[in-house]
């Protein structure tokens, strides 16, 4: 039986109701088409659970679970930096073999064990930079939707008559859009999602305009708060204004950290001496526990295991160490377009008189 389309999350896409408005449709059907994020580099992301997904309960258990050590033992070969590695491994055990065979003379395990140390720090030192960044990058990722929701609410239920109104939709449609242009702009590949969002959401009118201003068809983060500016200066409420301009200014604040963090890696210098540390240590390690081992499968099993230590954890800051490429853009964007659709979607509540 074939499955029905749902997010990485679990979750099934709605479908489109009587009573929706345009954008509400526009988002729900968006959701069915593209449910799947076609735009990311899979070698990243794990086939269990992986930082490319937002997570609810049912991740949370499926993490934790008692047999979690079993099941990521089983799945060894499935691994994400194994994957990346492995040709790693393959030469360091080869070269365990050939000091083996050649009998090389020895050298002293003291030294290499104080190097050790060092080493482990440098590791650490990067791996935690890169989860740094992570971490960064999803803060203000969720405060491009949570204050990008904030300011079309703000809009909507200030709007007092039918230019305010149709200022408030315009606002809606681009800050639906708000998420798919960031991914647009920070994955290298073609992103048809973004494009049929950007096709479903925005009118003729609008996409001459974005043409006419950037000289190319898809909408630009910048772009999309130039334009929610003027969106906004046409409330009249002056204190809904200010808070909506708050939001914005919020929000371009998020979009210049996460371009901060696309644009400035980690010290390239700092990860390549990492790197030739590394290999340095691991070329001496069979040279100085060769003399311990009684054959040469065990020299090179030991010096493979450690390799695959090693190598991993520095693989880990490597993979994460550009954020946006593994964390869930995708899913992220189909919910801001969804949360923006649903302020705009329906009557106002029964006791909102303006």
């Amino acid at each position: 039986m074939r499955r029905r389309p749902t997010h990485t999350n679990g979750t099934k896409p709605a479908s489109p109701r009587l009573g929706d408005t345009a954008l509400a449709v526009a988002c729900k059907r968006l959701a069915q088409k593209h449910h799947n994020d076609d735009n990311t580099e899979k070698r990243k992301i794990s086939s269990h659970l992986s930082m490319s997904m937002v997570w609810g309960a049912r991740q949370w258990r499926a993490h934790s679970r008692r047999s979690r050590h079993v099941r990521n033992v089983v799945g060894w070969f499935r691994s994400t930096i194994l994957l990346e590695i492995w040709p790693a491994l393959l030469v360091a055990m080869g070269w365990a073999l050939i000091v083996r065979r050649l009998d090389l003379p020895p050298l002293p395990l003291a030294p290499l064990g104080f190097q050790a140390s060092s080493i482990g720090l440098l590791l650490v030192f990067r791996t935690n930079q890169a989860a740094s960044r992570v971490h960064d990058a999803r803060r203000l990722l969720g405060v491009v939707k949570t204050r990008g929701i904030d300011a079309c609410a703000t809009l909507w239920v200030a709007a007092v008559d039918e230019n305010a109104k149709e200022a408030a939709k315009t606002a809606a449609a681009y800050l639906a859009l708000m998420l798919w242009s960031l991914k647009g702009a920070v994955r290298p590949n073609h992103d048809a999602a973004f494009e049929a969002a950007q096709a479903t959401f925005l009118d003729d009118a609008e996409r001459n305009w974005i043409l006419e201003r950037q000289g190319k068809p898809l909408v630009t983060p910048a772009t999309i708060v130039l334009r929610l500016r003027y969106a906004g200066a046409r409330c009249s409420d002056k204190d809904a204004r200010d808070r909506y301009e708050s939001c914005i200014d919020d929000v371009a604040t998020a979009l210049g950290g996460c371009k901060r963090i696309y644009s400035t890696p980690i010290p390239p210098t700092y990860s390549r001496h990492a790197s030739r540390a590394l290999v340095a240590w691991l070329a001496c390690l069979p040279l100085a526990t060769a003399p311990l081992h009684a054959s040469d499968w065990t020299l090179a099993l030991s010096t493979g295991l450690t390799a695959f230590l090693v190598l991993g954890i520095e693989d880990i800051g490597m993979q994460i160490e550009e954020p946006f490429a593994v964390l869930p853009l995708h899913d992220l964007a189909l919910e801001l377009s969804q949360r923006v659709a649903a302020v705009v979607d329906g009557p106002p509540p029964p006791d909102h008189h303006l």
